[in-house]
This record gives C-alpha cells, structure tokens and sequence, in this order.
C-alpha cells in the first residue's frame, strides 16, 4: 500500500449558514497633542497601526470598524508614517472617547452585531489603576490595586475615572457574537482575566497587556518613535512587520498562523517587555482562535496536532504527516489547490 494519498484537485465547500461578518471596536483612551511624547503620542500612533493592521493585513471592511479616539477627529501628525495620507485615508475616528459616548455607542452596536459574527474589542492604549474613585464620574488620582477586582481605566484627556464594573457592563452591551477576542493594554490590565469580575466566557479570548499587579509601559523603538511595549509586540506580530517595516515573526511553532498562545508567548520572551501579559478564557478558545479568520496554509508541512477556528481556510501546496490530528471548525468556506497530501495514520476533520 503506497504511505501516501496525492490530491491535485480544488475543492469549494460552502455551508448553509449566513456569512459571519466582523465587527471591531478600537479605543484610544486620551488624544495626542503633540508627536514623539511619552504618554501622549502613543494615543494615535498605537491607534494608527492597530487600524491598519485590521484593514490592510487583516481584511476588515472599515465600514465595521468603530473608533473611539479623543474629540472624534484624526490627529494631524507631522511623522508621515502616521499621516491618513499615507493610505489615502479620510478621517478614521468615528466617536470621541466620553464616557457617555462609550456607553451609548457600545448599546447602538450592540444592536447591529448577531450571534453569528465575530467580534474584536481593543483597547489600544491608557493608563490604569486601582480603587481610583467611587462612581464613574468621580475625578479623583488612583493607587496600586490591593487586589484583581479593584481596577480603573483612565480616559485621560478627560481626567475621569472608570471603574472595572462600569467597563464590563458597557462592553456587554454588546451580547450577541459567536466569537469574541479583546486586546487590553493599561496598567493592571490582568484585573479582566482575573478575579470575581471578568470579561471570560466560553466565547471570548482576552490577552491583557500585565497582570493585575503589575504596570504596562511605553517604549521608544530606536530609529522611529514612541509606542506602548506591548502594542509595538502584538501588533507588529499581527502585522508580520514593525513600523519601521522591519519583519516582525511570532509563528513560534511555523504553523502559518499566530495564535493566542504565541502572541502571549512573544511578549513574555520579548526583552523590551517589562510586564506578563494575561490571557484569560473559561474555555478552549485560548489555543485555537485567532485575529486572522481567513487562514491559508502556504507550502506548509504540518506534523503536529492542531485546532483550526476560522471563516474560510485554505491549503495551498502543503501535506498533513502521519500522526497529525488536524481540526478545522469553519464558518464559510473551505479549499484545496494544487499539491495537497495526507500521510497514512494522520486524520483530517473538518466541521462546517
């Protein structure tokens, strides 16, 4: 018996069910007022890139994309690198970040996305803190948390505070999705992966940028500017590149895709990393989803056993070795194009 079965077809499988579509909603939680300042910059150029990567690396129609971001106008940055220009963009921002616009955007979006779509939150950049004021409108300076339930966001440009139970209760507006991964970067961010309050459910993935004893800080990327530590490493993984364009790779196990467990991974080992990111589920999720749910395995030899979470997937050129456990659970559409082999002793379930 030959130890191995050749394919040389292409396959088109399409489910029954309504195409998923993903939604995202990115947070700047100040505005920046000048360029190249620590504390300050950060504010748009974080927000810049983790715009960009959705569009152009990611595939997000920018009509799904909410933006929060100070007075709901673009910052006019003099580094070209962070120019609307460089893209062709027109303004990016759709809401201010006002606590009362969080609050009644998140209920109106709420409204639009269903139990079938995949949904992004991300807070790309702020400072917090702990036990900080009593109710949200309360401007009042903030101290180190004495435990993983007292966290606060800061909305800088508007010196207020809000508390973790006013964040969770906004961001819940929105109930519906099938999927749901949260990106936080503050100071004791690991308040939301842990403790009593938390955004974990079977649904949700959410990587923050400490845990909740520790600060997240900002770092200056020689030879370019100024970003926080941990969005210069998970969005430069996310993108495949830097902002100086320099090849950014995460892939620790070459499987041709980052997933969470990698992304963690890359900024624990990071050396400008001074923090422990958290990644926080009550389920499987955590080693199976991913930002990008278009997956196509390029040329790729997989000998190992991996879970696959995606909208569409595609094999292109590549063999599963014996031995391998492979599951795809899909949402739309699956492929196989030119070369594809499967070892004698490995499995292949797809799941639509």
């Amino acid at each position: 018996m030959r130890g191995i079965i050749f394919f040389f077809i292409c396959i088109f499988f399409l489910n029954m069910n309504t195409k998923a579509v993903d939604y995202a909603i990115l947070v700047s939680a100040g505005i920046a007022t000048t360029d190249d300042a620590f504390s300050n910059s950060e504010y748009w150029y974080d927000l810049f890139l983790a715009y960009e990567d959705l569009v152009l690396n990611e595939g997000y129609d920018p009509a799904n994309i909410f933006v929060f971001y100070g007075n709901g106008t673009s910052f006019n940055s003099t580094r070209v690198r962070y120019q609307l220009a460089l893209h062709g963009w027109g303004n990016i921002v759709n809401f201010d970040n006002d606590y009362n616009t969080l609050n009644t955007q998140f209920a109106n979006i709420g409204a639009i996305v269903t139990n079938n779509d995949n949904l992004y939150i991300r807070w790309v950049v702020g400072h917090g803190w702990g036990n900080a004021a009593t109710t949200p409108t309360t401007i009042q300076a903030g101290r180190d948390p004495i435990n993983n339930d007292d966290y606060w966001v800061l909305l800088q440009n508007r010196n207020l505070w809000i508390r973790e139970t006013e964040i969770i209760r906004i961001i819940n507006q929105i109930p519906n999705y099938k999927r749901r991964k949260i990106v936080w970067m503050t100071c004791f961010s690991g308040c939301l992966t842990g403790g009593t309050n938390t955004l974990n459910n079977d649904r949700t993935v959410i990587i923050t940028s400490s845990n909740w004893g520790q600060v997240s800080s900002a770092y200056s990327l020689p030879g370019e500017t100024i970003h926080a530590q941990f969005n210069y490493v998970i969005t430069s993984a996310l993108f495949g590149e830097d902002p100086l364009g320099t090849a950014f790779n995460a892939d620790n196990n070459t499987d041709n895709v980052i997933n969470m467990w990698e992304l963690w991974r890359e900024a624990d080992i990071n050396p400008i990393m001074t923090s422990d990111p958290q990644l926080g589920n009550n389920g499987n999720l955590a080693n199976r989803i991913y930002i990008n749910e278009h997956l196509v395995v390029v040329n790729t030899s997989i000998n190992n056993d991996i879970e696959y979470l995606v909208e569409d997937f595609e094999f292109l050129n590549s063999t599963i070795q014996a031995g391998s456990d492979i599951e795809i659970d899909i949402d739309n559409s699956f492929e196989i194009n030119g070369t594809f082999e499967i070892h004698v002793g490995s499995t292949l379930n797809i799941h639509p």
